[in-house]
């Protein structure tokens, strides 16, 4: 091989390792600028439920967005959702079981609709009341 030929095939792989770094670096901010404007939307279209209410137990849980809804958990359809029906696996034991009781307005140790999302606030919005 001519040295033109190493130093053109040297110059095109060069050429394509940056295009791929450019590619997942812009991929991965993009992919950030959609969580971080997801949550902000989320926050701006609550802030007005949260501010129109004088306390915490006027809150309208359901109005704020999460991951799955109490349909999608309930997966038997019996109207109530327990810990075992949830992944949450990234909560430590402790915290998940304090919320999970502190959601659990009647204490039947099972959590129906509106006690579904009380749950799910705590879990996504009210963390650092819970030192996470």
């Amino acid at each position: 091989m001519e040295k033109t030929e190493i130093l053109l095939i040297i110059l095109v792989t060069i050429v394509i390792c940056c295009v791929v770094v450019a590619g997942l670096i812009l991929f991965n901010q993009l992919n950030n600028n959609t969580t971080v404007t997801n949550t902000s939307q989320a926050t701006e279209i609550n802030s007005d439920t949260v501010s129109s209410s004088s306390t915490s137990d006027e809150i309208d849980y359901e109005s704020y967005y999460y991951s799955n809804s109490f349909e999608d958990t309930d997966t038997d359809g019996d109207g109530y959702v327990t810990l075992s029906d949830m992944n949450l696996a990234h909560t430590p034991f402790d915290i998940r079981d304090q919320m999970y009781t502190d959601s659990d307005d009647d204490n039947d140790g099972r959590l129906n609709h509106d006690e579904y999302y009380k749950f799910m606030y705590k879990l996504n919005y009210d963390r650092a009341s819970y030192g996470l």
